[in-house]
């Protein structure tokens, strides 16, 4: 008896010991991923400094590899404690790669992982998206954190953001019923080097600027993309606080191109599709809040092997007209956003039949007609 309590004290302490140590860990709060020069996989963590208490400071770290997970047991070997990624808020990926790499097998890894937060929101950054998400700094004193999680769900509630999170992307490209839309962000080149000015005047206009995004010979941390201008009406939904004027947005306004000055020098506007795994294209933010509002007040009714029956609520604020010229740029994109391949598994009767529809080739070139 003697020797089993001091066998279960001597446990006892040695958990608490293992406990006290695992309390040192590193907390990403976002994650970039991009594409090197040599063809290998770029992905940095942005992280604390943890200074003080309410420090609102914050550091990148990056490693390359062969793939996702070499690359990041090489950034885990170079950190001093742990990453435990349960605080992740964004996982940015640049252009480059999102458009040109299969999503889901590096999603469906990063969703694997032990510590993640699976309500992490997916992003892809137009240019390089380390130099992008190290260009991040939340307003009005708060952590980035807290800012991050005001920002993006106040740009869901006026649906200039889509409302998928990281699980639900991982889910969606598994499936065959439809595609999801991806956030979209970018540096203002314009608003970073006017924040660099008067850092500088208030430093004496010494030093020069600290070139911290120079990268090194990267890629420019912003490029904008060409749009197909819609004429489309705003939401008319208010709020919390002061209500969205609900005023027509800028034609083809998207992030990066923002007319404004001061803040945060990187926006997170507009939508990019995604078609055949891959992102396809980019919607502006005024294309992005009429689709998700699409999506959220119509139906696909049925599908044959040459038109779509979209039904519209009688309270959907997208016009039939309109509604057919969004179907025909997600379809010019080759993005199901619309869920048809969803409302072809509603009317077969199992997955061979299903299969043999063949969404994927009719897609393009059906006519959707469109009733309340």
């Amino acid at each position: 008896m003697k020797r089993f309590l001091l066998l279960l004290l001597f446990c006892l302490f040695l958990t608490g010991c293992s406990t006290s140590s695992g309390e040192k860990q590193i907390f990403p709060i976002c994650m970039s991923i991009d594409q090197a020069k040599d063809g290998k996989l770029t992905i940095g963590v942005q992280v604390n400094m943890m200074s003080s208490a309410e420090s609102t400071e914050y550091t990148v770290f990056t490693a390359t590899g062969d793939n996702f997970s070499q690359a990041l047991e090489i950034l885990g070997a170079s950190m001093p404690y742990p990453l435990h990624f349960g605080q992740l808020r964004l996982c940015i990926l640049s252009y480059e790669y999102a458009s040109t790499h299969s999503l889901r097998p590096l999603l469906r890894e990063i969703a694997s992982l032990y510590t993640i937060r699976p309500d992490a929101t997916v992003m892809v950054a137009l240019g390089n998206a380390r130099q992008t998400m190290e260009a991040q700094k939340p307003d009005l004193g708060v952590r980035l954190s807290t800012y991050l999680d005001l920002l993006l769900s106040r740009l869901r509630q006026e649906h200039l953001l889509p409302i998928e999170n990281l699980t639900d992307v991982v889910r969606a490209l598994g499936s065959d019923y439809g595609d999801p839309l991806l956030g979209l962000c970018a540096l203002n080149q314009a608003v970073s080097d006017q924040a660099k000015s008067q850092q500088q005047s208030q430093q004496g206009g010494g030093g020069g600027g600290s070139g911290g995004n120079s990268g090194g010979g990267d890629q420019p941390a912003v490029a904008i993309y060409p749009q197909q201008e819609l004429p489309i009406s705003g939401d008319k939904e208010t709020s919390i606080g002061e209500p969205s004027p609900g005023d027509d947005l800028p034609i083809n306004l998207q992030a990066g191109a923002l007319p404004r000055q001061n803040g945060n020098p990187v926006e997170y506007i507009g939508s990019t599709t995604v078609g055949n795994g891959v992102v396809s294209g980019i919607l502006s933010a005024q294309e992005t809040r009429m689709v998700l509002l699409l999506i959220r007040h119509s139906q696909v009714a049925s599908v044959t092997q040459t038109n779509a029956e979209l039904t519209l609520e009688q309270d959907c604020p997208v016009a039939p007209e309109m509604t057919k010229e969004l179907a025909a740029r997600l379809q010019a994109l080759n993005c199901d956003a619309l869920s048809v391949g969803a409302a072809v598994a509603r009317q077969v009767s199992d997955l061979r039949a299903f299969t043999q529809f063949d969404i994927e080739s009719i897609y393009p070139s059906l006519t959707f007609s469109v009733t309340h």
